[in-house]
């Protein structure tokens, strides 16, 4: 499901949130809605962004980056153009890297409405190797979005494009863990986050603020959010 505008364009793009209307598993999109009914031709009458309102919650981040970093775990790990390092393009992080990372965070336990953010490193080939950040990348596969949507969170993101493990010719994992997290969870995912200074002044715990346009019908918004940290 895409939106059209009539010059041209989409909220899918940049740091974006995927909606509830984004992706369905076969005709059905969250909640029972059939695509047939609802779709038109500048996105969706249900299940847009119209409907997400104002987001302050609890925002949680997975460093996994820095945690294979400190764990001498280089061959996890690539190296950008501009010298700095990213979990490697067809590296799938798995539950046991999310607990490390959750462990490293100090927070006890996801709690439901929770924002989880993952820090993979590679938007440093955004700025860097722009083809290369746009093609394949790391990511969770369904063990890992499966172990995550247990804990019932309002948001998933990283600082990937598409969240989901991208590699090779599994293209199809890939949709399935979109369809997981938004389809049967009714979890959004937020793409292209930018985690590095959050990781650089250690803050694993903020308060995460988004104001997202309302959109409606759209299938994402693509506003950034905001971290707000004790000075």
């Amino acid at each position: 499901m895409e939106e059209r505008f009539p010059l041209g364009g989409t909220y899918q793009i940049g740091t974006q949130l995927d909606n509830l209307n984004h992706i369905a598993v076969g005709d059905y999109f969250y909640n029972g809605f059939r695509g047939s009914d609802i779709a038109v031709t500048s996105g969706t009458t249900k299940l847009g962004a119209e409907h997400i309102g104002p987001v302050i919650t609890r925002g949680i981040l997975l460093d996994v980056l820095t945690d294979k970093q400190e764990r001498s775990s280089s061959g996890d790990l690539v190296q950008a153009p501009n010298g700095r390092f990213a979990l490697r393009d067809d590296y799938r992080i798995t539950v046991e890297d999310l607990k490390k990372a959750l462990d490293r965070s100090g927070v006890e336990r996801i709690e439901p409405g929770d924002v989880v953010l993952i820090r993979t490193g590679w938007n440093q080939m955004l700025y860097s190797d722009p083809t290369r950040f746009t093609g394949f990348h790391p990511g969770l596969y369904l063990r890992e979005t499966r172990w995550l949507s247990q804990f019932r969170p309002a948001i998933v993101g990283a600082d990937t494009w598409g969240v989901g493990l991208l590699a090779g010719a599994d293209v199809e994992g890939f949709a399935q863990c979109h369809q997981e997290f938004i389809v049967h969870n009714g979890i959004r995912l937020q793409e292209s986050v930018m985690l590095d200074e959050l990781a650089r002044d250690r803050v694993y715990r903020f308060v995460y603020v988004l104001t997202p346009p309302k959109a409606s019908g759209a299938t994402a918004i693509n506003a950034g959010p905001a971290a707000l940290t004790p000075a």
